[in-house]
């Protein structure tokens, strides 16, 4: 399976995407794209990637810690009043 991403900025778009990708779980399809997404990001020199995961969403969680990312910290009323959202982050060595 291959993902070519030929958007200037992955940024917003591309975890946007995955987020909606949930119906296509346990398929290795969202994975595949997010392995796409950090390899583009490390070939553009980006110093760090940081989705926001809502703490509920154990398999989403569990993916990104399998590629690396960690939770930085809380964030309270991140999606609504009542639902919070991790901040999580993965850093590049750029040398």
């Amino acid at each position: 399976m291959k993902y070519d991403f030929k958007c200037k900025s992955l940024g917003y778009k591309l975890f946007y995407v995955i987020y909606y990708l949930h119906i296509f779980l346990r398929q290795g399809h969202v994975e595949a794209l997010l392995s796409a997404a950090i390899e583009k990001c490390r070939a553009r020199k980006v110093h760090q990637i940081s989705p926001h995961v809502d703490p509920s969403r154990t398999a989403a969680l569990n993916l990104y810690k399998k590629f690396g990312f960690q939770v930085n910290s809380l964030v309270e009323g991140y999606y609504s009043s009542d639902r919070n959202a991790y901040q999580m982050y993965l850093d590049f060595e750029i040398y």
